[in-house]
């Protein structure tokens, strides 16, 4: 189902006028339409300079949070084959202090 020009342009011009100060209205508004060909989100960078300060900013210190989330990911991950490769003999409070770990990096 595709849209119609006029649907299309009516809710292009509700984001624009409902959500101003957002990306998605900057890109309606500016025609940025090459962006959604960017294969993700870090890919914005190489256009980030389109766009308010603010959102340059919001965007660095969401990729800069992103990077920083990775590191716990991989640590529960890592944490975690542990406690499946030491076999039911190990449980109890092996399992115990395993979990401990992982709440620590919530």
């Amino acid at each position: 189902m595709a849209l119609s020009y006029e649907e299309a342009l009516f809710l292009k011009e509700q984001i624009e006028i409902t959500q101003p100060n957002t990306m998605l209205a900057k890109i309606l508004k500016n025609e940025l339409y090459h962006l959604p060909k960017l294969g993700s989100f870090s890919d914005l960078g190489q256009v980030i300079t389109s766009f308010p300060y603010g959102m340059q900013r919001d965007y660095f210190l969401a990729q800069s949070f992103a990077n920083f989330a990775y590191g716990p990911v991989i640590r529960y991950n890592l944490i975690l084959s542990q406690a499946k490769t030491k076999g039911p003999k190990q449980s109890g409070r092996n399992t115990t202090i395993i979990w401990q770990k992982i709440w620590m990096l919530i």
